[in-house]
């Protein structure tokens, strides 16, 4: 049946063996259809009528497919629902995962939250592989494949990954970075993926977003603090949630000039850049000989804050993941 020049399904005064099936399923199924059927090929206006009074029942049942009967057809939909063709499973949704600077994609507080999802049969577990070794970070490597990754259908080891599948992120530490950059960059172009992104998780994120941390760390960074980088999230949305720890120097800088020094270490070592912004070691160096005595105290105390950290990397890769794996279970479905 035809409506203009689109085929919509089987309707009234059509003729093939599927509608023989047809007949023979409604009357399996329900009596009124026994007493009104026949045997026939042809769609008849019996067939219609009773059709008609299956999708009734089905809408007032809340059928998946009801919303796109039109009364009276054998439409696909119709067929799902009444049990003539199985439905396709949805596919699973895809969580994405980033380690961090020397890490390797099955191993850290990112792999270990997905695994556990993935055991459960609830996702799919994308582990995104990138150089992670170089310095100064070799980010763009992580953005490509990333991005490459989410503008497939179908993921390389052939799990479907059609519009509109539910996924979500778990980014750690240089792969928060990579991550975010991937984030902030799709919400600028409007990505056709972006409406489906359901859960983001994001361990010692040096993009943390100021005083932006999930409810359930025992040990939050400081009030007043951010992400030591100096491009950072903005407008945060309410399904991400940053987990960092008191003491983690890559999520817990302060907005102060202590905080701006060692940001101008961060881009140093993380974008091999001397420049851009307050933030620059140029800037910092400009600041330094403007007013020495502040600037000194301040540029020892980041040297010094930077010093500890390296002494004691614990707050920076040892995360309670029970709460996390909750989070993402409760996020990232249909």
């Amino acid at each position: 049946m035809r409506i203009g020049t689109v085929y919509v399904g089987l309707g009234e005064g059509d003729r093939s063996p599927e509608i023989v099936k047809v007949k023979a399923l409604l009357k399996r199924k329900f009596t009124p259809a026994r007493n009104t059927l026949d045997d026939s090929d042809l769609f008849t206006p019996e067939l219609t009528a009773e059709v008609k009074r299956v999708q009734a029942v089905y809408r007032s049942e809340g059928k998946p497919g009801a919303p796109k009967y039109i009364d009276g057809v054998v439409n696909l939909e119709f067929k799902y629902d009444v049990g003539l063709l199985p439905r396709p499973e949805k596919p699973k949704p895809i969580i994405f995962t980033v380690e961090g600077h020397m890490s390797v994609p099955f191993n850290g507080p990112c792999a270990y939250t997905a695994s556990a999802l993935e055991q459960e049969g609830r996702i799919r577990w994308q582990p995104v592989g990138y150089n992670s070794t170089a310095t100064p970070f070799d980010n763009k490597s992580g953005i490509n494949e990333l991005n490459r990754l989410l503008n497939l259908t179908t993921l390389d080891n052939g799990v479907p990954f059609p519009a509109g599948t539910p996924w979500g992120m778990i980014i750690f530490s240089q792969g928060g970075i990579v991550g975010c950059e991937t984030f902030l960059r799709m919400r600028r172009a409007n990505h056709w993926r972006l409406n489906d992104l359901k859960g983001v998780i994001a361990f010692g994120n040096p993009y943390r977003e100021k005083d932006v941390i999930a409810d359930w760390v025992p040990d939050p960074p400081k009030a007043g603090t951010q992400g030591i980088s100096d491009v950072r999230m903005t407008n945060t949305p309410e399904y991400w949630r940053e987990h960092s720890r008191h003491g983690d120097l890559y999520a817990e800088n302060p907005d102060n000039e202590v905080g701006l020094n060692r940001s101008s270490i961060y881009k140093i070592v993380a974008e091999s850049s001397w420049s851009g912004g307050p933030a620059g070691m140029l800037s910092r160096i400009t600041d330094l000989l403007a007013d020495p005595t502040d600037g000194v105290i301040d540029i020892a105390k980041a040297i010094m804050g930077g010093a500890m950290f390296l002494g004691n990397m614990q707050s920076h890769g040892i995360y309670d993941l029970a709460p996390c794996i909750d989070f993402m279970r409760s996020r990232v479905h249909y």
